[in-house]
């Protein structure tokens, strides 16, 4: 959407597709790739023994300065609910 005061391209999730915190739509596919993740994962775990593919709960956020804490929150708030509980960002130093 647009900030009607400033003209700026305003990032947010709207509220008609969030229940509270919870970005339906995104829980649906997290937790599809969790399921798929550790089902390969014992897969793997069963052929080799080894639990190097053991699901995690992993997620890499990358997010920039545009990005407000409300939306990180709402994503970060339903990756934990997909069964993504370990948080990682990227980080770019530099310019602009």
């Amino acid at each position: 959407t647009i900030d009607e005061d400033s003209g700026e391209e305003k990032i947010q999730v709207p509220e008609e597709e969030k229940k509270g915190q919870l970005v339906p739509s995104l829980y649906d596919v997290l937790l599809e790739k969790a399921e798929t993740a550790k089902d390969l994962g014992g897969q793997a775990q069963q052929r080799t023994g080894s639990d190097t593919f053991e699901f995690k709960g992993d997620v890499l956020l990358q997010c920039d300065k545009r990005i407000p804490f409300s939306v990180i929150r709402d994503v970060m708030f339903t990756a934990g609910q997909a069964q993504f509980g370990n948080f990682r960002f990227v980080v770019i130093k530099g310019g602009a």
